[in-house]
């Protein structure tokens, strides 16, 4: 339930982290202590979460087989997770997954392996020229799997109906820090890379490279085993970059080959080297999440939301994006956002002389008061929308102007209906 960031951080003594993000609020935290989870290293740890939305995979930085990943049904509440028969006998640093199937890729062999959703079997993968794994994505149809690795030609892309494979015809930037996705259409792929050139598209089903930037380091990706590159949730085939140079985070349009840098933070909000993105699934929320280094700042900060649709900061960063929250700046965090689809509450504020007004609007949760979403009605029609996780109870609450009485606003509300 709800619309949720779950996480298993390094550096804390609490390793599992799932805050609810609230509509208008700073997330709050749910659940930690309870969670099942083997432990994590120093870095590389990993994280992927279904088209679904729901289930999702999450590597551990160790080579103990068995302990070196976990695939959890529902990332909502990081509860049971699986443990396939057949363990990875090497440190599994990334992942990802599709609607069929779940890969796990380390740094030694296996190198990859891929299982069935299904039944969490393992499918047999020819594995041979492969080195240590540094990306892996799925296209979003489902039918290619691409993986980067450290063994010219650093990559592979195979066909998810029969498991041949391709390998690159021209090779990218050499051996390195690879992050890697499809674009939307499924067609082409796009590569980041430590080395010229920096990023670089490929045609997924003859692997031949169509572009390649060299022009500057300023697209780098920061360092090894992150997620560094996310597609676009709204624009086709554009995608959201993290890399080591300010501003730290840019759009790239595979279409026109064109980068359009966000806009920095500001002086008390500078950060460091990006190391990887998360999109918010809902739209209404149009944020990108960057997991950084706290750049010395004070107080520090390890993740910080940006707006996609202006490419601008958010204007408040929640405090808890510190890391105190998200675990050591020297260490990698995965995290997936999953969400169920709201429940919404509408309704119109009006003032005495019953014209539409702009007033805070919110919603507690019945039992236990708590606030579960924040909106701020449209001046020109006083009407407002909270989108609440779940069917309520919820007490709806109006604020009022200064000096205004509160017996002064007429307002109309419905009970939660789905969105």
């Amino acid at each position: 339930m709800g619309h949720r960031m779950s996480g298993i951080v390094s550096g804390e003594n609490i390793i599992g982290r799932i805050l609810e993000i609230r509509q208008g609020l700073d997330p709050v935290l749910v659940s930690s202590d309870a969670l099942s989870y083997p432990g994590v290293g120093s870095s590389g740890a990993f994280a992927a979460l279904a088209p679904d939305l729901k289930a999702g995979v999450v590597t551990f930085n160790t080579s103990t087989s068995g302990s070196n990943f976990r695939y959890y049904p529902d990332m909502n509440t990081l509860a049971n997770p699986v443990v396939p028969a057949a363990g990875f006998a090497s440190t599994a640093n990334v992942c990802a997954i599709s609607n069929d199937h779940y890969a796990i890729g380390g740094t030694g062999s296996p190198f990859l392996y891929v299982f069935k959703r299904s039944d969490h079997s393992l499918v047999t993968v020819a594995t041979s020229g492969l080195g240590s794994i540094y990306g892996v994505d799925f296209s979003p149809d489902g039918t290619k799997m691409v993986v980067t690795h450290s063994t010219t030609p650093y990559l592979r892309v195979y066909n998810t109906a029969t498991w041949a494979y391709t390998d690159a015809v021209t090779v990218p930037g050499g051996a390195g820090n690879y992050g890697v996705a499809f674009t939307s259409d499924s067609a082409r792929f796009v590569v980041m890379s430590a080395s010229s050139p920096y990023l670089a598209i490929y045609n997924a089903s003859t692997m031949v490279r169509s572009f390649g930037y060299t022009a500057s380091t300023k697209y780098n990706p920061a360092t090894s085993y992150i997620k560094p590159i996310v597609r676009h949730p709204t624009t086709a085939n554009s995608f959201l970059l993290a890399f080591s140079s300010s501003p730290y985070i840019a759009e790239f349009n595979a279409d026109t080959q064109t980068f359009t840098d966000f806009t920095a933070l500001t002086a008390g909000g500078v950060i460091g080297a990006g190391y990887s993105l998360i999109v918010d699934p809902d739209p209404t929320e149009d944020a990108v999440y960057l997991r950084h280094s706290n750049g010395s700042t004070s107080p520090s900060r390890t993740m910080s939301k940006f707006k996609i649709s202006t490419r601008a900061p958010y204007p408040a960063q929640s405090p808890v994006y510190r890391n105190t929250v998200w675990g050591s700046t020297s260490a990698l965090t995965p995290f997936v956002i999953t969400y169920d689809t709201p429940y919404k509450i509408t309704g119109t504020v009006r003032d005495i002389n019953n014209n539409p007004v702009a007033r805070v609007v919110r919603a507690h949760w019945r039992d236990t008061g708590e606030l579960a979403a924040q909106t701020t009605s449209n001046a020109a029609t006083g009407n407002y929308e909270l989108r609440v996780p779940g069917i309520g109870p919820f007490d709806v609450q109006f604020m009022t102007a200064a000096g205004e009485l509160l017996n002064d606003l007429f307002f109309a509300q419905t009970e939660p209906q789905p969105v």
